[in-house]
């Protein structure tokens, strides 16, 4: 059959067949050049960060006594577990074994529909936990210090973290939104870019 390769190339595909059987569709996922192939190594990377700052966030939830740091310290660590959690939940629904029963171009539809809901949902997800991180971050100092007591002697701390919720939280999540582009979506565009070519050659 025809080189896989050609199949992710940018603007390539004057043929692409609607149809793959098994062992190709293994092959495609197996390549070192596959979208598929990268989007899980990268979603495997993100975990891997994940699980270094739950470590690190982990070891400051101890050595750090202060019961609302801990509160607010508690629900980052908790939220990064289940970051990981989520990650493996979308490897194992959208990044799994093709069906032999399925077609490729109904494979690919349901992964990138699948990512691309997902994607959304961490990131409107992380709007409730920047303001979280921002606290936990906050409390750090004051924490360490055992002045608490001015978050209710001085009305300009609030003020202060209310600033920065209201200036760093849309910057995070577009920041975020950007980086996800980069590390996930660009290789979701290039699997739709090979249904729409698929649909192409069925109307054909």
């Amino acid at each position: 059959m025809k080189d896989l390769k050609e199949l992710w190339d940018q603007g390539s595909g004057d043929s692409i067949l609607p149809e793959f059987n098994q062992n190709d569709l293994l092959l495609l996922r197996e390549r070192t050049d596959s979208p598929i192939l990268k989007l899980k190594r990268n979603i495997q990377v993100n975990s891997v960060f994940a699980l270094v700052f739950t470590i690190f966030f982990s070891y400051l939830l101890v050595v750090i006594d202060g019961f609302w740091f801990r509160v607010f310290m508690g629900v980052l660590v908790l939220a990064y577990i289940a970051g990981i959690w989520f990650n493996n939940h979308i490897i194992k629904t959208y990044l799994k074994e093709i069906p032999k029963d399925e077609s490729l171009k109904s494979y690919l539809e349901h992964l990138t529909k699948g990512m691309r809901r997902a994607f959304r949902a961490v990131e409107k997800t992380a709007l409730f936990i920047y303001p979280i991180a921002m606290t936990a971050g906050f409390l750090i100092p004051m924490t360490r210090e055992n002045q608490l007591d001015r978050f209710s002697n001085e009305p300009f701390i609030w003020v202060l973290l209310i600033v920065l919720f209201i200036v760093f939280t849309p910057l995070c999540f577009w920041l975020t939104r950007y980086l996800n582009k980069l590390a996930f979506g660009k290789y979701i565009d290039q699997i739709q870019l090979v249904i729409d070519q698929i649909d192409e050659k069925q109307a054909g």
